[in-house]
């Protein structure tokens, strides 16, 4: 079964590389869309919308690769797929909090600047009180952090059942090769 999707089940670094390129390539471009397409009052100004959301969303990115990477890499394989149920909650929270830090770090330091330099509307004083900053700075990294953590910790999950299956369909077709055998004898 696996043998027949070498490219989502392969472990080659090369290969691995370029799923994991592709996965946020696509996921970089599908935020910048969706968020250019927010707060448009203008269907003109459209294009510099999405070149800004373009950059916001790679800065955002940031928290978005660390959840996912330590959902898939530390959480799953040390917590849930031994039965610590408890501590794959606490330490999933806690990660959710650690991406919404990061993202409201890198919305305050560099995504507001960047805002302000290319729209003249963010320079108003609404969009510079520290309510208006930490919300909106929280929001991209609790909102698609926990998307894309959610979706790459269901990738990894549903790989690592394939991957079982097929172990247990082999033992299976080895242990009835061997009573064959013992019967043949």
């Amino acid at each position: 079964m696996t043998s027949n999707y070498p490219f989502i089940f392969s472990n080659a670094p090369s290969v691995r590389w370029k799923r994991h390129l592709l996965f946020w390539g696509f996921w970089w471009v599908f935020m910048a869309v969706i968020y250019s397409v927010m707060g448009i009052d203008r269907w003109d100004r459209y294009g510099d919308r999405l070149g800004l959301s373009l950059l916001e969303s790679l800065l955002y990115i940031v928290a978005h690769i660390f959840l996912a990477y330590y959902l898939i890499y530390f959480v799953i394989p040390r917590f849930l797929f031994k039965h610590k149920y408890v501590q794959t909650v606490l330490l999933c929270l806690a990660g959710f909090v650690i991406a919404a830090a990061i993202a409201a770090l890198i919305g305050a330091t560099m995504v507001q600047p960047l805002r302000e330099y290319f729209f003249e509307e963010y320079k108003r004083p609404i969009y510079r009180t520290w309510n208006y900053s930490l919300f909106f700075a929280l929001m991209p990294g609790l909102r698609g952090a926990i998307t894309i953590g959610g979706i790459a910790a269901a990738i990894k999950i549903m790989k690592s059942f394939a991957l079982k299956e097929e172990r247990n369909l082999l033992l299976q077709k080895q242990h009835i090769e061997a009573q064959l055998q013992i019967l043949k004898a």
